[in-house]
């Protein structure tokens, strides 16, 4: 999931827009996948009581709370 939201997004608007791709770029957009993904699991986190009463299965089901 870090690689989709960080450097595959990042990577992608940049080389879409210079041509190129720019290590230093690809380096930078590492952290910015991270955030993404860890406030997806946070939002997972927080539906955990509904998704489990409607029989949705998610990460958050799957793994647990802990």
């Amino acid at each position: 999931m870090v690689v989709v939201f960080g450097p595959l997004i990042v990577g992608g608007a940049t080389y879409a827009q210079t041509g190129r791709l720019a290590t230093h770029v690809m380096l930078l957009s590492v952290p910015v996948g991270m955030a993404t993904a860890c406030v997806l699991a946070a939002n997972n986190l927080r539906d955990y009581e509904e998704d489990g009463a409607a029989g949705v299965l998610t990460l958050a089901q799957v793994i647990g709370r802990r």
